[in-house]
């Protein structure tokens, strides 16, 4: 199991100390690169109009498994007169449903740049968020109630806050 499904994962087990909790799971680093440039386009030298088109599609899917499965077997026996006679059967009862949540969003944006005479233009992409570097720390409980910690590294993307946009595009003019 990935540290994605762990951390998502609820307790199910009564005998459990976390029983119906999601396993503990934190993000624990520092921040490693601020607004990181997310492309550019190509530059145009002398006047002109530089376009650029850009589309971001995000997509969540989760899907959740459950079922159950019971069976047995019957050994009838028949006997008289000195004779007996036997047969074996067996029989398996199952159920599964599969239930699939996607959310899909797209964006798509054009953005425009007029370079002047004896100047060099392009667009710079910049993502409104940030990396951090560090460890996904999680805690797990056994079954003889001892606790194990496990630190994974991870460099993680989150987006500001302030914004709904992943990136701001930045026009850039030098001398050509």
């Amino acid at each position: 199991m990935n540290a994605e499904q762990y951390c998502g994962m609820v307790s199910k087990d009564p005998k459990h100390p976390a029983y119906g909790q999601t396993a503990p799971c934190v993000f624990v680093g520092k921040l490693d690169e601020k607004y990181p440039v997310r492309g550019a386009s190509d530059g145009i030298a002398g006047e002109g109009k530089l376009t650029c088109k850009v589309s971001a599609s995000v997509t969540d899917e989760k899907s959740e498994t459950e079922g159950w499965q019971a069976g047995g077997k019957i050994s009838p026996k028949v006997s008289g007169d000195g004779a007996e006679a036997g047969a074996e059967a067996s029989f398996t009862y199952s159920y599964s449903s599969t239930s699939v949540k996607r959310v899909q969003n797209t964006l798509e944006t054009a953005v425009e740049i007029s370079v002047p005479k004896d100047e060099k233009g392009y667009l710079e992409g910049r993502a409104n968020g940030a990396f951090y570097t560090g460890y996904i720390v999680l805690r797990d409980i056994d079954g003889n109630n001892q606790e194990h910690i496990a630190a994974i590294p991870a460099r993680v993307y989150v987006q500001s806050s302030g914004t709904t946009s992943p990136a701001t595009w930045f026009k850039r003019l030098t001398p050509a």
